[in-house]
């Protein structure tokens, strides 16, 4: 019988936001094997309703009470500020209506959940819905303590129509949700604008396996390596420059599900958007990335690296667009401009990367952001391997044919001991297979002949005088010589080289298999044939 870890192919198991692969013993009993996630930071996938969306597990209930307002103003109150309140609030078809009765000072007129158990040090998701009423577009701070600057969430500028929230912040004091316009500093009376849906939930999104839904059915194991978003403002456009066209913020469902992207108007020539960053480095490869989409079909430039802007075409449902380019610049300009169409489009999800491709999301709200790189390992143990012969079976593909090594293999945890699918440095397209015993190479095949970032099929068969690779279906390679380890050296699964700073596996991973016994040209056919 064979040993197999499956992580794909719809037999992808989360429990408890941890990556689970399977061990199939020979009794035929599935034993879920835990493969240890490492990123210290958050990340976004494309989940199975096709929305991006920030992978983390949730950790408590929600922590307000009467967040929609479905029993009036209960536990909502107009905290008191010098021993002055100088708002009211009330219900107005559902939604909390805050206005603004006396003249003031604005910290007087916040309105406010208190004795919110916040644990200081740890991760909440805070999310609300706000709408203006005749503020004229006021912006409202979002704090865990009203009368605390250092207690800041985020801050919103009101608009005409209902906009949904969703932001993390990590508090360190305060104990409640609150809400209030700056502008109302002083400002007199008779304003008011609307709150709906506020919720507060502890989350954790570091170390969390993603499993993206981009171009799968099945979804796909997502690892990349670290990365920053150098656009300060990748969802709001009204911090760029904007030329010879308008813009109108918060218009229309974005990639993401919520109503936070932006209507372009491009209504005239020579009509651009466009956002200085700065501390670039001459010469190396940087990506701009953009989610767009248009009332009607048309074409538009994109570009803001070098003086050069290719122009791409734009239909009616959301597509990232990407352009990599070397800087010949410190200071670039992200930007889309006008290259021969007029109408409208919808913008959202700016990314500037130092990568010869985009990532994955990392939205910015006034400063950069980053992802740090993924690590999984510690799959498995010396029962669920054979070291006298087996078969290592991987579904895989690139993120980019940058020419670095990413590695998926068995071994004993060092360099010296192991088998191993890998994607090799020094060409384009490189797929290496290789058994390692001791300090030497007893049997290694590259094969340049295939894309690697379509998704491959790749199985190593290994046992004494017998080693083979199969790539796609077709057996590519053999050698009827070489020894094999010696019995239980093979003890550990990881999806990078001898330790997690090599080789890291940057890539999509639909299936992994380890089987403990030397599988035949037949059987290896099939289970490689696309």
């Amino acid at each position: 019988m064979s040993n197999t870890v499956n992580l794909g192919n719809g037999k992808w198991a989360i429990k408890d936001s941890e990556l689970l692969g399977y061990s199939l013993t020979d009794d035929a009993e599935l034993i879920a094997l835990t493969l240890d996630v490492s990123r210290a930071s958050s990340g976004t996938r494309v989940n199975a309703s096709g929305l991006i969306e920030t992978v983390e597990k949730i950790l408590s209930g929600d922590k307000v009470t009467n967040g929609d307002f479905s029993n009036g103003t209960t536990d909502w109150s107009n905290p008191s500020y010098g021993g002055n309140n100088s708002a009211t609030i009330s219900i107005d078809n559902g939604s909390l209506k805050v206005q603004k009765d006396n003249n003031l000072d604005w910290r007087s007129a916040f309105v406010s959940q208190d004795l919110i158990n916040y644990t200081f040090g740890k991760e909440y998701k805070v999310q609300f819905s706000l709408k203006d009423g005749n503020t004229n577009g006021g912006e409202v701070f979002v704090r865990s303590l009203f009368d605390s600057s250092n207690s800041a969430i985020v801050e919103k500028t009101l608009t005409d129509d209902w906009v949904q929230y969703t932001e993390y912040f990590t508090p360190d004091r305060g104990d409640s949700i609150s809400f209030g316009v700056v502008e109302w500093h002083e400002a007199g009376s008779g304003q008011y604008y609307f709150i709906d849906n506020v919720s507060v939930i502890e989350v954790n999104r570091d170390n969390l396996a993603r499993i993206d839904y981009t171009d799968s059915v099945e979804g796909v194991l997502l690892t990349e390596p670290q990365s920053t978003n150098l656009n300060y403002y990748s969802e709001d456009f009204s911090q760029w420059s904007v030329e010879n066209s308008s813009i109108v913020p918060n218009t229309t469902i974005s990639p993401d599900g919520t109503q936070n992207a932006t209507t372009w108007n491009v209504n005239t020539t020579n009509a651009k958007i466009q956002r200085a960053i700065g501390s670039l480095t001459i010469g190396e490869e940087y990506t701009v990335s953009f989610y767009i989409k248009a009332e009607s079909p048309m074409d538009i430039g994109i570009g803001g690296i070098v003086t050069a802007t290719p122009t791409i075409s734009v239909t009616t449902e959301w597509q990232r667009f990407e352009m990599t380019q070397t800087s010949s610049s410190t200071v670039r300009y992200p930007q889309l401009k006008y290259a021969g169409d007029l109408g409208t489009l919808y913008i959202w999800g700016a990314q500037l990367e130092e990568s010869s491709h985009a990532t994955s999301i990392m939205p910015t709200y006034g400063e950069i952001a980053s992802r740090a790189g993924d690590v999984i390992n510690n799959g498995g143990e010396a029962i669920n391997f054979n070291s006298a012969e087996g078969v290592l079976f991987a579904e895989i593909a690139a993120l980019s044919d940058d020419e670095t090594s990413r590695s998926i293999r068995i071994s004993d945890g060092s360099s010296l001991n192991y088998v191993a699918i890998r994607f090799n440095n020094g060409g384009s397209n490189r797929i290496y297979t290789r058994v390692n015993v001791g300090s030497s190479a007893n049997y290694f095949y590259l094969d340049s002949s295939h894309n690697i970032t379509d998704m491959n099929k790749i199985a190593i068969r290994y046992k004494d005088s017998d080693f083979a690779t199969f790539i796609n279906g077709v057996k590519v390679s053999s050698q009827t010589s070489g020894s094999l380890f010696p019995v239980n050296t093979l003890d550990t699964l990881s999806v990078h080289g001898s330790n997690e700073t090599s080789e890291p596996f940057y890539g999509k991973t639909k299936n992994i298999q380890v089987f403990k016994e030397a599988l035949t040209d037949a059987q290896l056919i099939t289970l490689t044939t696309i």
